[in-house]
């Protein structure tokens, strides 16, 4: 067991909480990810200040706020199981794995709901994360 306080899923500086979750590169990159398939341009601070931007922007029912706000659960679940797995089973999976995993879960809350495809953001987004009606 990884008793030096080391993040495990970078193994570079100390595990904090705001660390593991947007300051790691290995978690970093796949919240990059998701924003990159909503078509978010930001820059991915730490705990902080993302936590801040998702009450300041994630409000209302858009497609857009939908996913972010699914994505995000999948996204703080699956960094938290990635690293309680590398910690205690001792088993490890890629930024990419875990992307997918979020892609998935997104994927799987939004099957058979209607959705507005007229609308071009909404048709990019269904597109960019497959989402099939």
């Amino acid at each position: 067991m990884n008793v030096d306080g080391i993040c495990c899923l970078c193994n570079c500086v100390l595990e904090t909480g705001s660390h593991l979750f947007f300051k790691c590169s290995f978690s970093k990159s796949i919240w990059e990810g998701v924003l990159k398939l909503c078509n978010v341009l930001k820059r991915v601070l730490d705990w902080s200040h993302e936590v801040d931007w998702a009450v300041k922007f994630l409000k209302g029912k858009s497609l857009l706020v939908v996913i972010l706000k699914l994505a995000w659960c999948a996204f703080i679940y699956l960094v938290w199981r990635e690293r309680n797995h590398r910690l205690f089973r001792h088993t490890c999976k890629s930024g990419q794995d875990i992307l997918q995993a979020i892609i998935e879960v997104v994927q799987v809350r939004l099957r058979g709901k209607n959705i507005v495809r007229t609308d071009l953001i909404n048709s990019q987004l269904c597109r960019n994360w497959d989402i099939l009606v």
